[in-house]
């Protein structure tokens, strides 16, 4: 009796310490109930700007849920996505109360709340959850039923041997003997059947005379209760026997054949004492008492058999007891072994992993003390759209019958598991459908559950990006960011996969490791300092050539060669936009066009030159504004650009009155605050004219689209000009 009590009530332990006093709640649900509350009414005083979080500290993240002026789910542990939910008024009610929803296994734990003003952090209660599996706790009439037909085999059994053993018996004593052996072994069954229906659904038993008057069904608690809760009695046939509900008896909602027969305590939610007093006892039922919360979740249910006398003869239990008392207590035994509570078993901290599409494969870890029995069952299952086996080890080997369909040829552990202690799953080609909850469970032979661990996996699709620059930029940073965690024993590699693939750069040990680079790349890459505390691995490569141009792949492995993540960028380096613009002097103005492909940050500079032997400044556009004090004499006046030219994306110079002597190679650069080039485009503007048309041909003939406009001396030389076939 005690047995049972100790596992249906919820305890409540106190514990005082230096920084107030802390209540720490035992609360036991079976799996796949409708929801459960976990229950704390706060009585302090709450600060300015308060915090109130459920955390539980073996998982990680180990946010269950977090409320301010209204709830905050950034951090929240995908576990518990869409099933926990807290009054909106608990900060005004003090009522931080959380209901979790559809519990399973892997939610027993201890759950911790917590309110902070930002500053501090003080811990207010503790709430053990153990969840039991509804497949191992079997309903009474279930058990009722095996126990009949164990029984029945027994009664069987001893009816063959004692026919048996008749032969050597006087035939006038065979038929009383079978009679007397019958009748004993009946007897048997019921006084088991009887007090196994006892022992497992009742937590009080009370025996009252068939002329009592009244008797009293007790039933404490010592949770803090609302007027918002309700308590109702039900029989066996869930009946309602009495119903107490907004601070009142409600006897309309009550049985017609209780009615006036029932009464319970005025101040019941003071005193916790939610006793009923029940009239005129008839016959010997199961009475129910359950506490619901205000939203329908139930608090505490407590049982009490009601015997009246004269069943079971006293007589018949007292001496067939003690005659099997030995039985008895060897199934008291065996009954505490198979139904221990379910806190014994370890749960271990859980992990979550992110990984991309198309990698070979992926570990989920699960490592425990070695030396497991030889004959433990090890159970993967994924409990995240539909519950499904991954993978069983049993008997020494795989059970590859017992794995779904989907996981069939894609999963695998390591060799002898239960010597070693590791078993850890690996899964072959993650695809974006395999992202959910696996649940690790390593049962004894008898199926007691030993160990158990929850891995979050998490598969996106791969991660790509396309990558432009112009040659002459100083450099190009090829983005990857990783927002999970990682371990420090990683290899980060980025490789070029164009033609053949070359080690661009490595990181290894907490380091750069140059000497496993390719000779054409050293000297010219590098990463920010401490990238795994960051989580950023992205790559400088510096001075990019058009010979640059091609896929770069970084990858991430741990030391077992695993691929925890990986990135692909595609890079493009073209050489310097050209254009060759030509018209007849006397025109009113010409465009040197040049649009860029994308936005340009607001604090980009625009610089128009001549860059032929004159090497001039056309035209400078800087800080949202021209600069016109920094401008040639020569073409002050003449030079302008359109209207808000970030805005449009047209930074195209208008060259007013254009004259044979403006025949030349106009290049248009723009620098980026810190005086890196982002993009740059040449123009080889001719203007024919009466005096210098063949100088202005010459010129154009011979003038390269793809010269290089540091150069000018190389332009000098290439066409020699005297200064007087210019003017």
């Amino acid at each position: 009796m005690m047995m049972m009590m100790m596992m249906k009530l919820a305890l409540l332990f106190l514990h005082v310490s230096h920084h107030g006093l802390a209540v720490v709640v035992v609360i036991e649900v079976v799996e796949e109930e409708k929801s459960i509350l976990l229950p704390y009414q706060y009585h302090g005083h709450v600060p300015d700007d308060p915090r109130v979080k459920w955390t539980r500290s073996d998982l990680s993240p180990d946010i269950v849920h977090q409320r301010r002026e209204e709830d905050d789910l950034k951090g929240q542990n995908q576990c518990y996505k869409g099933r926990t939910w807290m009054n909106p008024d608990a900060l005004d009610s003090s009522d931080f109360s959380l209901t979790l929803r559809k519990p399973t296994l892997a939610d027993s734990g201890n759950y911790t709340c917590s309110i902070s003003d930002g500053r501090q952090e003080r811990r207010l209660t503790e709430v053990q959850l153990q969840v039991k599996d509804k497949h191992r706790l079997k309903d009474f009439r279930k058990l009722f039923f095996m126990s009949y037909i164990v029984i029945l085999s027994l009664v069987m059994t001893a009816l063959c041997c004692i026919m048996a053993l008749n032969d050597l018996l006087p035939s006038s004593s065979k038929l009383p003997m079978i009679f007397m052996g019958v009748l004993f072994l009946i007897n048997v069954s019921v006084v088991i059947l009887f007090y196994s229906l006892i022992h497992l659904q009742s937590d009080y038993e009370v025996c009252v005379a068939s002329d009592a008057d009244s008797v009293l069904l007790p039933c404490s608690t010592t949770l803090p209760l609302s007027e918002e809760d309700q308590v109702e009695w039900t029989n066996g046939k869930d009946i309602k026997v009495h119903v107490y509900q907004n601070g009142s008896d409600r006897p309309e909602l009550q049985s017609k054949m209780y009615r006036e027969r029932t009464e319970m305590n005025k101040d019941l939610l003071k005193t916790g004492n939610l006793s009923l007093t029940l009239k005129n006892p008839k016959i010997s039922d199961t009475f129910i008492c359950t506490i619901y919360h205000n939203e329908g979740d139930i608090l505490l249910k407590k049982y009490v058999q009601l015997n009246i006398s004269g069943y079971p003869p006293t007589i018949v239990v007292v001496s067939i007891t003690l005659t099997f008392l030995g039985l008895l207590m060897f199934c008291e035994q065996r009954f505490r072994y198979a139904y221990r509570r379910i806190d014994q078993r370890e749960v271990l901290p859980g992990e979550t992993l992110e990984v991309t599409e198309g990698v070979k494969s992926v570990l989920l870890p699960c490592k425990t003390r070695p030396r497991l029995p030889k004959d433990a069952t090890v159970e993967w299952r994924y409990s995240a759209s539909r519950p499904m086996k991954v993978h069983v080890y049993q008997r020494g080997q795989t059970e590859a019958d017992h794995q779904d369909q989907v996981y069939q040829g894609r999963t695998e552990m390591n060799e002898d598991p239960m010597r070693t202690g590791d078993v850890s799953l690996t899964l072959k080609n993650p695809r974006l459908t395999d992202s959910g909850v696996y649940t690790c469970f390593i049962y004894k032979k008898d199926g007691i559950l030993m160990r158990q661990k929850v891995v979050i996996l998490q598969v996106t699709g791969l991660q790509t990006e396309v990558l432009e620059v112009i040659q002459g930029v100083e450099f190009v940073q090829l983005p990857f960011k990783i927002s999970t965690p990682l371990p420090e024993n990683i290899i980060v590699e980025w490789r070029q996969s164009e033609f053949k693939s070359m080690k661009i750069h490595v990181y290894q040990k907490i380091q750069d490791q140059p000497g496993e680079q390719d000779q054409v790349y050293q000297g010219r890459t590098e990463m920010n300092e401490d990238p795994l505390s960051t989580g950023d691995f992205s790559l400088i490569l510096k001075a990019p050539t058009p010979a640059d141009t091609g896929v770069y792949t970084c990858t991430v492995f741990n030391t077992d060669g695993i691929i925890l993540n990986q990135k692909v960028v595609d890079l493009k380096v073209k050489f310097f936009q050209t254009e060759k613009v030509e018209l007849t002097e006397g025109v009113e103005s010409v465009l040197l066009p040049f649009k860029t492909s994308s936005d340009l940050p607001k604090d980009v500079t625009v610089d128009w030159r001549r860059s032929d032997y004159k090497n001039m400044k056309v035209y400078e556009y800087q800080r949202g504004q021209k600069q016109p004090h920094i401008q040639d004499q020569e073409y002050q006046g003449l030079a302008e650009m359109v209207e808000d030219p970030l805005g449009t994306r047209d930074i195209s110079l208008i060259l007013k009155t254009p004259r044979s002597t403006d025949t030349g190679v106009y290049t248009c650069t723009v620098y980026s605050r810190d005086g890196h080039i982002l993009t740059r485009k040449i123009i080889l503007l001719c203007v024919k004219g009466n005096r210098s048309t063949m100088v202005a041909e010459v010129f154009c003939r011979k003038k390269k689209l793809y010269l290089d406009p540091t150069s000018p001396s190389q332009m000098d030389e290439e066409i020699p000009l005297m200064a007087d076939q210019w003017v």
